[in-house]
């Protein structure tokens, strides 16, 4: 995350590099409390959706935004962050 700021926040030193490939996560789930992303962990829904054609996590298009929007209407706890 540091190199992410970095060049960010300083343009001569991004003037400096020619190309930045970071092959870490810029982020994480781990201390996530929905219970909606607890259940896509535990299933492995990331696997899922790759074999099914899906290659971008939480990319929505506009059936799944109909889609999330209903379950997070109908099952509002799922979707609360419990922030």
């Amino acid at each position: 995350m540091v190199m992410f700021a970095q060049l960010a926040e300083n343009p001569d030193f991004a003037e400096k590099i020619n190309l930045f490939v970071p092959l870490a996560p810029v982020g994480s789930l781990v201390h996530s409390t929905s219970a909606l992303l607890k259940v896509l962990d535990k299933y492995h829904a990331g696997y899922i959706l790759q074999f099914i054609g899906y290659h971008d996590f939480l990319h929505f298009m506009p059936k799944e935004v109909e889609f999330t929007y209903l379950m997070c209407h109908t099952f509002p706890s799922m979707c609360l962050s419990g922030v």
